[in-house]
């Protein structure tokens, strides 16, 4: 069997309300490696108040970007 590598993921949320509030902070508490998530611009409040936050965090303008660029897609 070969060997596993960890690579940084790229994760998306589409839709940015209170259950992707609570799953990106709880990411970002972990060591994941994680390269960057991406978010909606679904809920302004939510989305910039993440992006804010966490270095990691990216708003995107539609969707079709968050599917096109992430490897998960919530």
């Amino acid at each position: 069997m070969g060997r596993l590598t960890k690579m940084p993921m790229k994760l998306g949320f589409i839709g940015t309300g209170t259950i992707t509030k609570s799953l990106v902070t709880w990411l970002m508490q972990t060591n994941l490696l994680i390269e960057s998530i991406i978010v909606s611009k679904r809920s302004t409040h939510v989305s910039t108040m993440l992006l804010d936050t966490y270095e990691s965090v990216v708003v995107s303008e539609d969707n079709q970007s968050i599917v096109d660029m992430c490897d998960t897609v919530i």
